[in-house]
């Protein structure tokens, strides 16, 4: 893990077992991960830690015991842009990225609620 000005970046290894490499068999939560990317379903990430919080002028500070206990591939992060990408490029269009997706995503579930009421009226 590194910072890259106030944005932790970071490279990760998915673990997989021979037999997803050599027949695509999945047995494991890295065999399904490395599936997904496969596929290019974009993939969160989240962590989960331990720690005191201190509120200083209305903000809670993270203190000196935080423990990170691990990250966690997710499909929704709690953190705007926290995404898995291959590309370095990528990280600079991906606020861009999410504000399209989610907006798209609420097009498509809008005009799903939309066919689903007409269906029910007539």
């Amino acid at each position: 893990m590194w910072w890259d000005d106030k944005v932790l970046m970071g490279q990760l290894e998915i673990l997989t077992t021979p037999a997803f490499r050599h027949t695509g068999q999945i047995s494991c939560v890295g065999d399904h991960a490395a599936l997904l990317l496969s596929y290019g379903v974009t993939l969160g990430i989240s962590s989960r830690g331990v720690g005191s919080l201190k509120n200083q002028y209305g903000k809670n500070i993270v203190q000196s015991d935080f423990e990170l206990i691990c990250f966690d591939l997710v499909s929704s992060p709690s953190t705007p842009g926290a995404y898995l990408f291959n590309d370095m490029k990528i990280k600079d269009r991906l606020p861009e990225m999410i504000k399209n997706k989610k907006d798209s995503l609420l097009r498509e579930s809008n005009v799903k609620l939309i066919e689903q009421l007409n269906e029910f009226l007539l």
